[in-house]
């Protein structure tokens, strides 16, 4: 598990337990819920959104009985932090790799989709490229599929606005509600995620499009139309994704944005 994986569910297990060595287990299986209900951030992934509602169920599902199954393990009332820790540390690690599993198995299934599309058996490198961009694309997490999280780094510019506005008096739900509004905009406006965006897909495609070539290259030789099976076509495939896992710009962060 790599440094940040482990460094996230450190910080979730510190939030849980709130400075207790431990809790009980009904409050941590109520605090899971909403691991279950946001299985993704622990997987590192993100959802692949066109496709997502047999397979996402699945295995969700298959994560609510894991979940299920651990926690019934525990014959005390109480669980300790290294417990918990280590329970979520498994269950990161088997949504990662069912993830995989799920995405490799969906590039496959697409692959044989489009080329039975097209009507052919064997398709050259522009094909090629067209053919993997498309189910690239398909696979694209929505640019809305960050949910908003308010932390400390913004704490005290909110404290502001609320002084400014109400000073020390009190408001009801309706009124912090619209202040939540109005501060939301303010920050996105402020960060202005949404041109981030459109520069990090930019970049992405850049990217995409020049570890095809080298990979096609490095695979089939320098010929551009040579052609290309379906089994070539997926071991290409493959080596797309892991290099481009590797090498592809990160997305800049999204604290508030939803568009």
């Amino acid at each position: 598990m790599s440094n940040e994986s482990n460094r996230f569910i450190d910080e979730e297990i510190e939030r849980i337990f709130n400075g207790q060595t431990e809790i009980t287990k009904e409050k941590l299986k109520q605090t899971l819920e909403e691991f279950r209900n946001g299985f993704n951030s622990l997987g590192g992934g993100h959802t692949v959104t066109h496709r997502a509602a047999p397979l996402h169920n699945e295995l969700k599902q298959k994560m609510n009985q894991f979940l299920e199954s651990e926690l019934d393990k525990i014959t005390s009332n109480t669980i300790s932090k290294e417990h918990a820790k280590s329970i979520l540390s498994v269950l990161r690690t088997q949504v990662k790799d069912q993830c995989h599993a799920q995405t490799d198995n969906y590039i496959q299934t697409s692959i044989k989709d489009e080329m039975k599309k097209l009507n052919v058996h064997e398709v050259n490198a522009s094909q090629a490229h067209d053919l993997l961009r498309t189910i690239c694309h398909r696979m694209k997490p929505s640019h809305g599929g960050t949910p908003a999280v308010l932390d400390d780094s913004v704490k005290n510019d909110f404290l502001n606005d609320f002084k400014s506005k109400h000073g020390s008096n009190k408001i009801g739900a309706d009124e912090v509600w619209e202040m939540v509004k109005d501060f939301d905009k303010k920050q996105h406006d402020k960060m202005g995620c949404c041109e981030k965006n459109s520069q990090w897909d930019s970049q992405r495609e850049k990217k995409w499009d020049e570890i095809f070539h080298e990979q096609y290259k490095e695979l089939f030789g320098e010929k551009n139309n040579s052609k290309v099976n379906e089994q070539q076509l997926e071991e290409l495939a493959k080596k797309l994704k892991e290099k481009f896992q590797q090498e592809c710009p990160q997305h800049p962060s999204k604290r508030f944005c939803q568009h």
